[in-house]
């Protein structure tokens, strides 16, 4: 078997669900912003697009 530098897993659906987590973690980075909690349905339709479209997908920021 060979040695590697890293292993690269694709976790969240493949290895384990981490749909609550993305959520609370989405929760507590917009209350960290005083943003408006964007809606556990509309988080998880973000999973697998990259965190800056989805920040403005949840916001409508669409500032760098």
């Amino acid at each position: 078997m060979k040695n590697y530098d890293a292993y690269i897993f694709d976790f969240d659906y493949t290895l384990a669900d981490a749909t609550n987590p993305i959520v609370e973690s989405f929760h507590y980075a917009f209350d960290k912003l005083n943003l408006k909690r964007a809606s556990y349905d509309d988080i998880v339709n973000t999973v697998g697009i990259p965190l800056g479209e989805a920040y403005t997908l949840l916001t409508g920021d669409k500032s760098e």
